[in-house]
């Protein structure tokens, strides 16, 4: 029998027509989709996003997020969790662990990579970027990263306060 994949899919920023095409048409094949929460959140949007687009008889599985100060605890949480994942891998089902955003930028997708390759070396995994949230913001705003032969001014840290200063100001609109 050949393994199932596992893959982390990025939703993009938590609109649910952002998603890539790859996205969509993953969670429409998927037999097994894993959800992250959090118990400290009301939002809903991983969750809305699988039942808009997962296909009916799709096995969905809630997993808490475990991102607290003790470390022991996080970590046999994410084993914990791989564990599972695994099983299903190895009777043939491929896996889609969904995150916002991307699955590699702030993600608990990347804790969870890091248990599923310490338990399963050979694992297949394919990681499916998500719409950033830089390109949403910038098309919500109207402000543009760059343009032009200018270097993008937020390739640096800038304080929140600036970016907001910049953001009511205008200054990125299209002039």
């Amino acid at each position: 029998m050949t393994a199932g994949i596992f893959y982390a899919l990025g939703l993009g920023p938590g609109e649910p027509e952002l998603l890539t095409l790859k996205a969509v048409r993953l969670l429409r094949e998927s037999p097994c989709i894993y959800v992250p929460f959090s118990r400290l959140s009301t939002q809903t949007w991983g969750a809305d996003a699988v039942e808009l687009y997962a296909r009916k008889d799709a096995e969905v599985s809630d997993v808490s997020f475990s991102l607290g100060q003790d470390s022991a605890a996080r970590q046999r949480h994410w084993r914990n969790t791989a564990g599972a994942i695994i099983d299903q891998l190895q009777q043939g089902r491929d896996v889609v662990f969904v995150t916002l955003g991307d699955p590699l930028l702030y993600s608990t997708a990347i804790y969870l990579i890091r248990a599923l390759r310490d338990q399963w070396p050979d694992i297949t995994i394919e990681i499916v970027p998500g719409v950033s949230a830089y390109s949403h913001c910038a098309a919500l705003t109207g402000f543009p990263w760059a343009k032009g032969s200018n270097r993008s001014q937020y390739c640096r840290p800038l304080p929140l306060w600036r970016i907001c200063s910049l953001l009511l100001s205008g200054a990125g609109h299209w002039s």
